[in-house]
C-alpha cells in the first residue's frame, strides 16, 4: 500500500473519519487505531512478499511479520512493566537483556544476514571442492528499524527511569505500530508519543 496509491487515500479517508467519530472514546479509538494500523501493515508487507519466493508462502510470511511486530509489543509491554516494578539489579538488567536480544535477533535475521547464504562445500571423486551457495529469500517487514528502535529506546528509558512504564497495552501497542510513521519514519521518542496516545484529542481549531 503506497502513500500514493488511491487504495491508500481511501483507507486514510476513513481511518480519519472514524478516529474523530471516536475521539471520545477511550478504549475503541486506540483499539480502532491499532487495527488499521496492522491492516496496513499487513497489507504492505503482503505486496511485497507476493511477487517473491518467500517461505511460506505470502500468506503465511505476511503473517509471520505480523505476528514478529505483535509479539515483541506484547514482550516490551510486560518488560517495561516489570521493569518498573523491580529494584533488584541484576534482574532489571536481564529484563533489559531480553528485550534487546528480541529486537537485535529479528533484526540480524531480516536485515543483516547474509542473504547469498553461505557456502556449503563438498568434495567430488578428485578431491576437488565445489561451492554451492544457499539463497534464503526474506522479504524485509515494512519498517523493521523504526520499530525495532523505537520499542528498545522505549525499554531503555524506563531501565533508565527516565520515563514511567506504558499505562495501558492498547496504547503501547499503537505506540509501535501508528501507520504514519511506520513504514517511512521518523522515530519517535516514548515519552513524547505515548502521552498524545492516551489523551483525548482535541478538535483542531484555526
Amino acid at each position: 500500500m503506497l502513500f500514493a496509491s488511491p487504495l491508500y487515500g481511501v483507507f486514510l479517508f476513513v481511518t480519519y473519519v472514524a478516529f474523530w467519530a471516536l475521539r471520545r472514546r477511550s478504549i475503541l479509538r486506540p483499539l480502532f487505531l491499532t487495527a488499521a494500523s496492522y491492516l496496513f501493515y499487513f497489507v504492505g508487507t503482503y505486496d511485497a512478499a507476493v511477487d517473491q519466493e518467500v517461505p511460506l508462502g505470502p500468506l503465511g510470511w505476511t503473517l509471520l511479520c505480523v505476528a514478529i511486530i505483535f509479539v515483541g509489543s506484547s514482550l516490551d509491554f510486560y518488560v517495561g512493566r516489570m521493569l518498573g516494578r523491580t529494584e533488584n539489579p541484576h534482574a532489571r538488567r536481564a529484563l533489559l537483556l531480553i528485550s534487546v536480544v528480541y529486537y537485535l535477533g529479528v533484526l540480524s535475521v531480516f536485515k543483516y544476514f547474509n542473504f547469498r547464504g553461505r557456502l556449503v562445500r563438498r568434495g567430488d571423486e578428485l578431491g576437488r571442492r565445489q561451492r554451492l551457495a544457499t539463497h534464503l529469500r526474506l522479504v524485509l517487514p515494512f519498517g523493521i528499524s523504526f520499530f525495532t528502535f523505537e520499542t528498545m529506546s522505549y525499554t531503555i528509558d524506563v531501565y533508565r527511569r527516565e520515563i514511567p512504564p506504558a499505562d495501558r497495552y492498547l496504547d503501547y501497542l499503537l505506540f509501535v505500530c501508528f501507520f504514519p510513521h511506520l513504514v517511512a519514519g521518523p522515530i519517535v521518542r516514548p515519552k513524547s508519543m505515548l502521552p498524545q496516545l492516551a489523551a483525548e484529542p482535541a478538535r483542531p481549531t484555526r
